[in-house]
């Protein structure tokens, strides 16, 4: 499986997604990708704080045509496996001085605990981490 990080999902809304991106998750097997619920929050809160509009109606659109047509009955919880996956990451980023945002830390644990991989612009905020990572960007 391949997890979708929240600037993959984003890239994907856009009028004209990146070439190299599209052609990327065109390649995929539908069935074999998901996003988190923390992915699903980052998006959620991107459209909410827009002001009221013709640009937020077709976000919401496409965000609920992604959900419906890619992503249906595979957005991953955040389970108690994932959670201590997740104390595992943030106290090991501490002893080393490299901080990591929680919703980083919240994505990557789900990630770890289902073993997959995760497709991401930024590597460097999960290097380190155990994680398979891909640059849709760079495929």
């Amino acid at each position: 499986m391949i997890v979708l990080d929240t600037n993959v999902i984003s890239e994907l809304m856009r009028p004209q997604p990146h070439p190299q991106v599209l052609a990327w998750v065109d390649g995929l097997d539908p069935v074999r990708v998901a996003i988190t619920a923390m992915n699903e929050a980052e998006i959620l809160h991107g459209i909410a704080r827009l002001p009221d509009g013709r640009r937020k109606q077709g976000l919401q659109q496409s965000w609920d045509e992604l959900v419906a047509e890619i992503f249906a009955g595979r957005v991953w919880p955040f389970s108690s496996e994932a959670a201590h996956w997740y104390a595992d990451l943030l106290s090991a980023r501490e002893r080393l001085a490299r901080p990591m945002a929680t919703a980083d830390a919240v994505i990557a644990a789900t990630v770890l605990a289902h073993g997959a991989q995760l497709a991401t612009r930024d590597l460097a905020d999960f290097a380190d981490l155990g994680l398979d990572l891909i640059n849709p960007w760079a495929c």
